[in-house]
């Protein structure tokens, strides 16, 4: 399943732990859905307005691999 929905192993990981804790955890999704409102169309340019969205996926991808480390 996560080979159709991403196409590569290491994003549809990212992708299938991103869902199952915003799932898991339902006040994450009410910020990141204002935000996606807020800025109507998403696109690459608009993405990095995106804050909390960003935030979000940074944390879930550092908790399921501890050894990635985003550089400062």
């Amino acid at each position: 399943m996560n080979l159709l929905i991403a196409g590569r192993d290491s994003t549809a990981q990212s992708l299938s732990w991103t869902f199952y804790h915003c799932l898991s955890r339902p006040e994450l999704l009410t910020p990141m859905r204002a935000e996606v409102d807020a800025a109507g169309v998403v696109d690459y340019d608009s993405y990095r307005d995106l804050v909390e969205t960003q935030a979000v996926y940074h944390e879930v991808r550092d908790v399921i691999n501890s050894s990635y480390r985003r550089p400062n």
